[in-house]
């Protein structure tokens, strides 16, 4: 088994922009055709986009998260999704809403792949490779203080590059704790994401370190895996 080492289950999975996932067959081919992998946008997305996403042109596009979240702006600059400064009027406790920290998607994918698998590995790489067992993940603060752990998933087998959307189930365990599963969809590219964080929960930061943490991991129609990671909790205690 490989290992992750997250805490509490708060997940938010930044996928790549492809087609919407929408298919009529079990294997995995779309009716939109093939996905997009990683093409720039070169129009406005109808999800709003990560910051950083790649995109292409002079583009501006606003996207109305409602009265808690505001209106966003995202503007493409440097080949890039730049989500400019946050809204910060409505937001409950009167904060600024932090803008989308993943990609996401509406029609997930229904059908089944027979031989398809699941891996897991750090976000922060340009090309995909899988956590070893017991390496030690990195975590980093959120804008709001947070520390989380940026994570990418891989799909292989026949048809997993033809998936434009899938639904996915994150937990994690460590030692005598469980988070509760947390099921979100996420766009995939060419049968990768984009980057997916993981919150720590409270009762691991300035736990002692290292700690030791199992995410598990299953996408509907896929495949599932648990991996098994270290995390440098002392880090987590810089006041």
């Amino acid at each position: 088994m490989r290992r992750l080492a997250f805490g509490s289950v708060f997940l938010l999975l930044g996928l790549g922009c492809g087609d919407d996932g929408s298919t009529d067959s079990t294997d995995g081919s779309s009716d939109a055709g093939p996905p997009l992998c990683d093409e720039p946008d070169r129009e406005c997305p109808t999800e709003q986009p990560i910051g950083g996403a790649p995109c292409e042109g002079v583009l501006s596009c606003d996207y109305d998260q409602g009265r808690a979240f505001g209106l966003w702006t995202y503007t493409c600059a440097d080949g890039a999704w730049d989500p400019g400064d946050a809204p910060c009027s409505g937001v409950p406790g009167g904060g600024c809403a932090p803008p989308p920290l993943a990609e996401r998607c509406s029609s997930p994918f229904t059908g089944s792949l027979d031989g398809a698998s699941v891996a897991v590995g750090p976000a922060s790489e340009s090309t995909f490779r899988p956590y070893g067992d017991g390496e030690m993940a990195d975590a980093v603060r959120g804008g709001q203080g947070a520390f989380m752990i940026e994570v990418a998933l891989e799909l292989s087998g026949e048809g997993t590059e033809a998936l434009g959307c899938v639904a996915a189930s994150l937990d994690l365990t460590y030692g005598g704790g469980a988070t509760a599963p947390y099921e979100t969809q996420t766009e995939v590219h060419c049968g990768s994401t984009r980057r997916l964080f993981v919150v720590l929960p409270d009762d691991l930061v300035c736990a002692p370190s290292p700690a030791s943490i199992t995410l598990n991991v299953a996408v509907d129609g896929v495949g599932s895996t648990s991996v098994d990671l270290t995390i440098d909790t002392d880090m987590t205690c810089l006041g």
